[in-house]
């Protein structure tokens, strides 16, 4: 016979529509008493705790004439405000984001199969502000049509398009070459400036595609301008987060001399095999690194002998046979995140690939760290000079830049340009 006190407390609860508090003063008890009569009702299967709605993945977006709001329920994970754009996929020549904020917990679900799992779910809200007409982000197009239509009729190269080319594939790594750094070698040790910084690019692009082209049948050019060509951003003469740098030319100057210099080194890579541009962002300079690519994608496009992948996704990734290499600044992700990250974005190739490397800068020395699984991370060396803050702090490390020749089952050989005391002086 089942306890009329149980029946009771079931009974009230369902009459005050679940309010237990309500449900205890009408019973004239405490509310600790009803609950472990509910408790033992529960287990007597006189009553059910109501099922709590499961908090699903999704997306909200909502917008005015000037503003717009967006929330986010994912389980991806997500740390940043540009993390959560790109996985929206806002369009930022439109909107700037005012306020972020982000938040995490784990829930208690099932899978498809009926069994319990805990799933960990990002809570993201971006407020955000609708650009005005005339911002720069929001002409950008206009200003691309233009440049487009005026992209000039490239001379053919000297080598002849055939599908009989080489196999091999040379990627070039001449990253963190830092156009617009100042260093005076009464402090530093050595000199840095913007004529140093470009001649040290294009000589040992020189160097390379030579060392290349006198011992391998190269068929392809792998060209990464990226990874903080420019030393600063913009009109601040600060890096984009805004920490001050020193400058050795006005900004104008700086992106131009960094515009005309990775134009320079992928027309002396078209001169040798056909040449795949890879351009992601960085940090010192994030917007200015995107405004390159664009620029090369402008002065290319009617290029058959050149591509360039000028997109603005962080990461980016190449197959060149059984070999899938991906790049990436190495400022963000860490990483176990790295390794999922080349797994979502290529996941075919992911997994037929035997040889898969991610190439990082940022660091300015080479490291070629334990592999993650079947994944090897290898941080890239810089000719980068030393500057101000960092002589204070001590750093320092070997400069080179590196040519990496890779064959369709694996990497073939690295090329190394060690410049010379005598290239960094003003």
């Amino acid at each position: 016979m089942k306890d009329p006190a149980l029946l009771e407390a079931v009974n009230a609860v369902e009459e005050c529509g679940g309010n237990k508090q309500a449900a205890a003063r009408m019973l004239g008890i405490a509310r600790s008493t009803l609950r472990g009569r509910l408790r033992r009702a529960e287990l007597d299967g006189l009553f059910a705790k109501p099922e709590q709605p499961k908090q699903q993945e999704g997306r909200q977006w909502a917008e005015s004439d000037d503003s717009a709001s967006l929330v986010l329920t994912t389980t991806q994970r997500i740390r940043t405000v540009e993390e959560a754009l790109d996985f929206a996929e806002v369009d930022r020549d439109v909107w700037e984001p005012q306020s972020f904020q982000v938040t995490s917990h784990e829930q208690g679900q099932r899978d498809d199969d009926g069994n319990p799992v805990i799933v960990r779910l990002w809570n993201v809200k971006v407020k955000l502000r609708r650009r005005a007409d005339n911002h720069p982000l929001r002409v950008k197009t206009e200003v691309m049509d233009m440049l487009v239509s005026y992209a000039p009729k490239i001379p053919a190269p000297s080598w002849k398009r055939s599908k009989k080319r080489g196999q091999l594939m040379l990627e070039i790594a001449c990253p963190d070459i830092h156009i617009g750094k100042l260093a005076d070698a009464e402090e530093t040790g050595h000199d840095y400036n913007l004529d140093i910084a470009r001649n040290l690019y294009l000589k040992a692009h020189a160097h390379i595609l030579g060392e290349a082209s006198n011992k391998y049948d190269i068929g392809q050019i792998l060209n990464v301008p990226a990874n903080d060509i420019m030393h600063f951003a913009g009109s601040r003469y600060s890096t984009t987060r805004g920490t001050r740098q020193d400058a050795s030319g006005t900004w104008q100057r700086v992106y131009r001399t960094a515009r005309e210099t990775a134009c320079d080194g992928v027309m002396m890579c078209r001169d040798v095999a056909p040449v795949k541009v890879i351009s992601h962002p960085d940090n010192h300079a994030n917007d200015e690194a995107f405004y390159i690519g664009d620029a090369l994608w402008c002065y290319f496009n009617q290029d058959k002998h050149v591509e360039v992948d000028h997109l603005s996704a962080p990461y980016k990734f190449h197959r060149h046979g059984n070999c899938l290499i991906g790049f990436g600044h190495g400022d963000a992700a860490k990483y176990p995140e790295l390794q999922s990250v080349m797994a979502r974005a290529c996941p075919v190739d992911y997994a037929q690939c035997k040889v898969k490397e991610f190439h990082l800068g940022h660091l300015h020395k080479e490291m070629l760290i334990d592999s993650w699984g079947d994944l090897m991370f290898r941080r890239l060396s810089s000719l980068s000079g030393t500057d101000s803050w960092h002589a204070r702090m001590g750093y320092g490390s070997p400069k080179s830049a590196m040519g990496f020749v890779w064959s369709q089952e694996g990497l073939e050989s690295i090329i190394y340009f060690t410049p010379s005391e005598e290239d960094y002086v003003a």
